[in-house]
């Protein structure tokens, strides 16, 4: 269970990360 927790976290901390590259790209 703790692991599931971890990944999530790494996860859910990746999602910005992808969502502003996929923003800021097409604007480049």
């Amino acid at each position: 269970m703790a692991r599931k927790l971890s990944l999530f976290s790494e996860i859910a901390g990746l999602i910005p990360r992808l969502v502003t590259a996929g923003v800021l790209k097409p604007i480049q």
